[in-house]
This record gives structure tokens, sequence and C-alpha cells, in this order.
């Protein structure tokens, strides 16, 4: 099933907000982030970037995650233990 570039912005964006809660990245998180950002379709020196930025930008707050399909909704939410268990 396609993911439009919001979704696709949204479940990225959704995920850095899990790994940020604690102030620290690490090693197996930023892995895990690459991986959701090749599936994503996201260019690998953006997803590198984003993500040793992340605890610097404070432009990465909350906001509400609307997906066009619940079916990414109930993805991002496996996901998203995934990471946070990392």
């Amino acid at each position: 099933m396609y993911m439009d570039l919001q979704d696709r912005s949204h479940y990225f964006k959704g995920l850095l907000l899990i790994i940020k809660k604690d102030d620290k990245i690490t090693e197996e998180e930023r892995k895990l982030m690459m991986q959701v950002g090749e599936l994503l379709q996201f260019n690998r020196e953006f997803c590198e970037t984003t993500i040793d930025l992340l605890l610097e930008n404070e432009h990465v707050t909350e906001f509400d995650l609307k997906f066009s399909n619940p079916k990414w909704a109930k993805t991002f939410l496996k996901d998203g233990l995934r990471v946070a268990f990392a």
C-alpha cells in the first residue's frame, strides 16, 4: 500500500520524538532510524543529519500524529514500541 510523503514524514518525525525523550541516542536507536528512513525512501544523508542534530533541534517537538490510513497508525505504534525499547 502506498504511503504519501506527509504520512512518511509524520512516521519518521514521530519515531524521532520517541528517541529524543531521554535526551540520548543509542547506537541501536540510530540503526533502527536509519533502517526506517531507508524503508520510507528518505535520503541517507538527510536521515544521518537529522539524527545527528536531533537533540539540538528545537523544531522537533510534540505534534498530533495523523495518518491517512489506520494501517499506518497501527504500524507506527509497533515500530514506536521497538524504538522505545531499543
